[in-house]
């Protein structure tokens, strides 16, 4: 194990302490040994690990490096084939169209999702089985120089594959050859490599390049005569793609189920590992026709009857269903774990095995309720000892929900786990709450890259104030705060009392400060442990009486709000000594934390200024701490000011809209993801002829016939009315098509008459910075407002990506 938030069991665990750029896991060995743990591998040991009973501490220079060699040493007892995977996009895709392709012929072990870095590598060689497995296939991303090298040794691949070389994650290289050269790496004792050129910048230069370094045989993918399988026409189709192509000189047709160039190439690619295995082309022909596309996420979505549903129908093995119970329980904020699971295709162990395998899962994760589908599962039925009811097939399930023959799912946080051909997004529509076709997707890793850099712009020991208000800037507190919960924030914030209820009945336990008490709010707000901005004499006074009254146990913590210069909420310098004579007389309250605001923290006209309000800050804070004579947290860094003042860091600092990409200053934004999509599809397509007006009270009269789409979404969604008109356009098949007419309520209409579209098909709002900034630049109003101005009814889907 090497994150301490997913202990589940404790025997026979050995915890990994990682150091890295945002943490480091020596700090929580403590936690774990009192939770059971009793084995840890360190790079330092604890200064009173003596104390430590029957605890056992192997010290080694380097964590990781010691993850790697243990991995190192246990490839090396496997003597079957492995298949090396790396390249610039693909990665994944290809390894699991693999893994269903190559299923009836080996016992297969994989990386779970995308676990392809330096710890995610060895963790997932870690998984072979040396006895029972026949086949390894592994990915390997590197985002810098000097990283294959590590992962080379610990995958040691026979079979290479090359799926692409782009401009993803080239910061870290110097040039093309450079990158070239690192991922090579991989393949250095393999006896076949099979290049996809499809992304690769300069195909001639970058093919000819690669072959001068592999000693081995290669096979190249591409559209000329220069590459051994030749690419010579793709027919899209209803159903997907008929491909012509030739393969060392032998005319060949595949018809796969996408239509898209990638997926070409990635089944391409594929196609030549299966010919290499001496697969039968009928066989092979057959196989791809039953591929089932790959989801590299999982969503989370608000369920009917307030449950919380999980979708997961990535793959499904071991592994996985690990992967994903552990991202259930830590979403879970409802009374009951269900698991609807699949039957599981994809096993290096027997039946019998496997699904005893599956019952220690839903022991350890405490799964209240298991919902089993498919043959398979009812056969082992005996080897669950959990509450469960079995299926033969989805429809069968769906009918008895639907019927009332189960009891519907109340308060419950349900994972959907199910291999592609158990088509569980039925099940999810059936569970979920709204149908409403305009959607936001959320994605959780995202935030969590973006509070990474963050920390690490951070000296070691500053703390994290994480501000949800306005529920999580209309992206949903309960979901961001669950969370913020294991990305080791110390601290949140919220405008006002209601929210802090809200996030403490969805299971959220970090300490939660309130910047807005209200005085008819303190009943709730003490009985939910929440932490009150003191900014005024009056509120002051009263929050004393009403903890004396109430007989709250004191001190009760609260936070001193200072004004040194916004002029908004807060005392002025001059009332320090009275606050801190109040606070001692009293002895009813203890000051957690002093902060104040900056002005405008992201802009340099306003630095003399700042420079201004961090000195007073400064002397106002430590007078309070001295005259109260304890430590106290000061705070006076935004997001802005997290990166431009890195002297006001103090001993916390707030991070808000920064955690979903936005940053205000475009050096930083580099590093930054964007966290937010806003999409919709198309309702109806119509012809309206010329002459015609379009909409509620348009006095434009079309000048020639056009073609346009309806889309479910208007003003009362957040899509502002001062759009319309074709003041601004949306995303459909990355065309830009104006608004035409007015917005209205509910929906808009859209001119798509130079583009090929049909009714269904997806509109996109905003899904990147650039898009999202030409809507605020459009509205002449800031971020905030944007992401703000999303409506209720707009659906929220929670993504975790691999």
């Amino acid at each position: 194990m090497i994150d301490s938030r997913q202990l589940t069991a404790t025997q026979n665990t050995l915890f990994i302490a990682i150091k890295s750029a945002q943490n480091d896991g020596h700090n929580y060995i403590d936690t774990l040994y009192k939770q059971g743990v009793k084995l840890f591998l360190v790079s330092q040991l604890p200064l009173d690990y003596k104390n430590y009973t029957n605890a056992q501490f192997i010290l080694v220079k380097n964590t990781i490096k010691a993850l790697q060699q243990l991995a190192y040493y246990h490839r090396s007892k496997f003597k079957n084939m492995v298949i090396g995977i790396t390249g610039s996009n693909g990665k994944t895709i290809v390894k699991e169209w693999l893994t269903q392709l190559l299923q009836n012929e080996f016992k297969i072990c994989s990386n779970p999702k995308s676990y392809n870095s330096q710890i995610g590598v060895p963790l997932s060689v870690w998984n072979l089985n040396t006895q029972k497995d026949t086949l390894g296939i592994f990915e390997a991303g590197i985002s810098t120089s000097n990283e294959m090298g590590h992962l080379s040794d610990i995958i040691n691949p026979t079979i290479g594959i090359l799926t692409s070389i782009g401009v993803a994650h080239s910061e870290g290289f110097k040039s093309i050859n450079e990158k070239i050269l690192e991922k090579i790496k991989l393949f250095q004792y393999c006896e076949i490599v099979v290049i996809n050129t499809l992304q690769n910048n300069d195909l001639t230069y970058d093919l000819k390049f690669i072959k001068q370094q592999l000693k081995c045989k290669t096979i190249s993918i591409g559209t000329s005569n220069d590459f051994e399988l030749q690419v010579l026409s793709i027919n899209n189709e209803i159903k997907g793609s008929m491909i012509q192509f030739k393969y060392l000189n032998k005319q060949h047709t595949l018809q796969i189920p996408f239509s898209d160039l990638a997926s070409v190439y990635n089944c391409l690619t594929c196609w030549v590992v299966l010919k290499h295995f001496k697969i039968s082309l009928k066989n092979i022909a057959k196989r791809f026709s039953l591929l089932s596309p790959v989801e590299m996420r999982m969503e989370l979505k608000q369920g009917r009857n307030h449950n919380i549903v999980i979708n997961d129908f990535y793959n499904n093995d071991l592994n996985a269903l690990k992967i994903a119970l552990q991202f259930q329980k830590q979403q879970k904020r409802n009374n009951k774990n269900i698991l609807i699971l699949s039957s599981i295709t994809q096993s290096g162990l027997d039946l019998k095995n496997l699904y005893n395998s599956v019952n220690e899962l839903l022991t350890e994760f405490k799964i209240d309720l298991l919902i089993g589908i498919g043959d398979d599962i009812i056969k082992h039925k005996l080897c669950f000892k959990t509450q469960h009811l079995l299926f033969n097939t989805t429809d069968e399930f769906i009918k008895t929900y639907s019927t009332g023959k189960i009891e519907p799912f109340k308060n419950s946080t349900i994972l959907l786990k199910g291999s592609p051909t158990f088509q569980f997004e039925r099940i999810s529509k059936l569970l979920q709450e709204k149908s409403h076709n305009t959607v936001l997707e959320i994605s959780l890793n995202k935030i969590s890259h973006n509070i990474n850099y963050f920390k690490s712009q951070l000296n070691a020991g500053t703390k994290i104030m994480c501000i949800v208000k306005a529920t999580g800037y209309g992206l949903g507190g309960n979901e961001i705060a669950n969370t913020l919960k294991h990305s080791n924030i110390n601290y949140l914030a919220v405008a006002y009392t209601d929210e802090g209820v809200m996030l403490r009945k969805s299971g959220v336990t970090l300490p939660i400060m309130v910047m807005n008490p209200e005085e008819n709010s303190f009943t709730d707000l003490v009985f939910n442990q929440l932490e009150p901005e003191i900014y005024s004499f009056k509120l002051l006074n009263t929050f004393i009486e009403f903890v004396n009254d109430a007989k709250v146990q004191a001190p009760y913590p609260i936070h001193i709000k200072l004004d040194t210069g916004m002029n908004r909420l807060g005392f002025n310098s001059k009332d320090v000594n009275q606050i801190s004579q109040i606070i001692l007389t009293s002895n009813t309250l203890k000051v957690k934390s002093v902060f104040s605001h900056f002005a405008g923290s992201d802009s340099k006209e306003f630095d003399t200024f700042s420079k201004q309000q961090l000195s007073q800050f400064n002397d106002c804070s430590s007078a309070l701490e001295h005259k109260l004579n304890y430590k106290i947290i000061k705070h006076l860094c935004n997001t802005a000011a997290i990166t431009r003042h890195k002297n006001a860091h103090f001993d916390m600092v707030r991070l808000g809209i920064g955690m979903y990409g936005i940053s205000g200053d475009t050096k930083i934004e580099k590093h930054l993801e964007f966290t937010t999509t806003l999409k919709t599809k198309i309702s109806q397509l119509k012809i309206v002829e010329k002459g015609s007006t379009i909409g509620y009270n348009s006095k434009n009269k079309l000048t020639k016939t056009k073609t346009i789409a309806i889309i479910p979404i208007g003003y009362a969604d957040g899509f502002n009315r001062a759009l319309g008109n074709g003041k601004h356009h949306v995303l459909i098949k990355n065309s830009a098509c104006p608004t035409i007419g007015n917005i209205c309520m509910d929906m808009c209409m859209i001119d798509v008459t130079q583009i090929n579209c049909k009714e269904d098909d997806e509109v996109i709002i905003y899904n990147n910075r650039k898009t999202f900034d030409e809507l605020a630049n459009k509205l002449q109003t800031i971020p905030y407002e944007i992401l703000t101005n999303n409506s209720e009814r707009i659906k929220r889907i929670y993504i975790t990506e691999s």
